[in-house]
């Protein structure tokens, strides 16, 4: 059976700030101090970490969520994981769920 990775954050910013910084390829860059390019539509491919993570779009919602299909480059060529991010506002700022399947 594939392990599925479930987690809750709380951030103290905002949804879209949190969207941003998975899917705009400046913001990546220098949160993470390597470089990023990311598509931002749907069906777009993306690269980070230097390219040491790649995938593709699956579904975007702005500000709500993210669901992309990616693997590390270093990983058996037909590994995959499915990453679903459901960001939402909370009373004590917004926050964040992470789901990994795979």
């Amino acid at each position: 059976m594939t392990p599925v990775i479930q987690q809750s954050v709380r951030f103290r910013t905002t949804p879209e700030a949190l969207f941003d910084l998975y899917m705009d390829s400046t913001i990546d860059s220098r949160s993470t101090g390597a470089p990023a390019r990311i598509g931002r539509k749907v069906g777009g491919k993306f690269t980070a970490f230097g390219r040491q993570l790649e995938g593709k779009n699956l579904h975007l919602v702005r500000g709500k969520q993210i669901v992309q299909f990616r693997r590390a480059t270093h990983w058996k060529k037909g590994d995959w994981s499915t990453l679903v991010l459901t960001f939402s506002r909370v009373a004590a700022g917004p926050n964040r769920r992470l789901t990994r399947v795979g």
